[in-house]
């Protein structure tokens, strides 16, 4: 996809959001509401899972998509649920 695309373009400004959201909390000057900091994160997360698209090994692919999702949140980051969602997406 190229950036200059309208969805690169999009992406780029996801991913810029998602930048500006982690630094705000280090830097006073670069305060953002809690509204803009919450879909900033989750822009930067939903990203990242879609990133796992890019791999041509599915089981890499999977995992890939699944990482920002376990890493924090406990529930994914037990291998016997990351077991069962990778199960449960090759069905």
């Amino acid at each position: 996809m190229p950036v200059t695309s309208p969805l690169g373009r999009e992406v780029r400004g996801w991913l810029r959001l998602s930048s500006t959201a982690s630094w705000s909390l280090n830097d006073p000057t670069a305060r953002m509401p809690a509204a803009d900091y919450d879909r900033g994160l989750l822009l930067g997360w939903f990203t990242r899972v879609l990133h796992g698209a890019l791999y041509p090994d599915p089981d890499l692919a999977a995992r890939t998509a699944l990482y920002p999702l376990a890493w924090n949140h406990k529930t994914l980051a037990d291998p016997a649920a990351q077991a069962a969602a990778l199960s449960h997406l090759r069905s």
